[in-house]
């Protein structure tokens, strides 16, 4: 049987942790707001799992974290890694990004307008779709691309150089970049 006061205790937790209501994660996830009450008032003994997966799924964590007792423990910051693929001596707080980055890169060089030296981009690990901007691994390089898909296959168009083309393999993507954060150096 499942430590109730620990899931519901968990759940409080971690919602708390990340700003997030019970109607908001309510709309998000799709799941009622009363059932989402009842699991963090410890009311609900039986929560179904097609009900804690969109809930662990919405927070990037597992089933595991989610029960265990040091769940206040998840990390709260992500080591920034450089374009080179090695880290970089500084993290980024995930407080108002939880959930939503698998990945953090700072953008160590000056060639693309929109992605200024030092900035940090925040990329997140999902499918890939057609004009994207996503980050490929080549060469234990990190590169910043345009997705572009012809006859099904994925070529990225470098935004560092103009001139660069990569025929893309799935393996080659990193993930999407979903957003930056500007930096002046």
């Amino acid at each position: 049987m499942i430590e109730q006061s620990r899931l519901a205790s968990n759940l409080v937790k971690v919602m708390k942790s990340r700003g997030i209501t019970t109607a908001k994660l309510s709309l998000e996830i799709n799941i009622p707001e009363i059932t989402i009450n009842k699991i963090r008032n410890g009311q609900n003994k039986n929560p179904t799992i097609s009900t804690l997966l969109p809930i662990v799924e919405y927070f990037n964590m597992t089933l595991d974290e989610l029960f265990c007792e040091n769940v206040c423990k998840i990390e709260s910051s992500m080591q920034i890694l450089n374009m080179d693929g090695s880290y970089a001596d500084e993290t980024l707080n995930l407080d108002q990004y939880f959930g939503y980055i698998d990945c953090v890169i700072k953008m160590t060089c000056e060639n693309y307008f929109d992605y200024k030296k030092g900035s940090l981009l925040l990329i997140r690990k999902q499918d890939v779709v057609n004009e994207d901007m996503i980050i490929i691994k080549l060469n234990n390089c990190l590169t910043p691309c345009k997705v572009i898909i012809e006859c099904g296959e994925l070529t990225g168009k470098s935004l560092i150089y103009s001139d660069k083309y990569y025929q893309l393999n799935e393996d080659d993507i990193l993930g999407i970049i979903v957003g930056a954060i500007w930096k002046r150096n």
